[in-house]
């Protein structure tokens, strides 16, 4: 291989970039960027039309509305780290990720 590969498939591959000094630092940048990346919105269910919705900060109700525009369905989603990230998808853990030089920011919640 040559240079830094357009796409990561496995745990195998991203050690081999950190081993390698010519794609150390390019692969410490995706890295951050995929260790970044893990916080987002995160739907925890399903919410009753009529129900009133819960106002906790890091939480935001999606309504999805039908052809005439009324409301016919409501989700919750929590702001937080998934369970299913790019990062997690590799087998890298996040201790694992600092570890080899990235920073472990947290990621306040965005507007909704």
């Amino acid at each position: 291989m040559k240079g830094f590969p357009k796409i990561i498939n496995s745990r195998q591959d991203v050690l081999h970039l950190l081993a390698d000094p010519a794609t150390k630092p390019a692969m410490l940048a995706k890295l951050q960027t995929l260790l970044d990346e893990r916080y987002n919105w995160v739907l925890q269910g399903k919410l009753d039309i009529n129900a009133t919705a819960p106002a906790e900060a890091g939480t935001k109700i999606v309504d999805v509305k039908n052809d005439d525009g009324v409301v016919s369905e409501r989700y919750l989603y929590k702001w937080m780290i998934a369970p299913n990230s790019a990062l997690a998808r590799l087998g890298i853990t996040a201790a694992e990720a600092v570890a080899s030089g990235c920073v472990d920011n947290v990621i306040p919640t965005p507007a909704a």
